[in-house]
């Protein structure tokens, strides 16, 4: 689990990169890969979730009949870390 400090480390984390990578999400070219690790879910949800609400906002404003696209987050049990790296 995350501290508190590591929590509000996760969301600026999120905030900075989802502006970085919003127009690449917005084609379709985003993907975030995350461990099955609660620290690692953690400090990735505060991303995805910025870029999907940057999604659903450019898809309201562009009044689009078709449903937003969203950036998936996929979890990979190969991916893990390393004691000792």
């Amino acid at each position: 689990m995350l501290t508190d400090n590591g929590l509000r480390q996760a969301e600026l984390l999120g905030r900075f990169w989802s502006k970085l990578l919003q127009h690449k999400a917005k084609e379709g070219r985003v993907h975030v890969f995350v461990s099955p690790m609660t620290r690692n879910m953690q400090t990735a949800d505060p991303l995805v979730r910025h870029l999907n609400a940057g999604l659903v906002q450019s898809h309201r404003s562009e009044s689009q009949d078709c449903r937003p696209a969203t950036v998936p987050a996929i979890v990979d049990a190969d991916l893990f870390e390393v004691p000792g790296l």
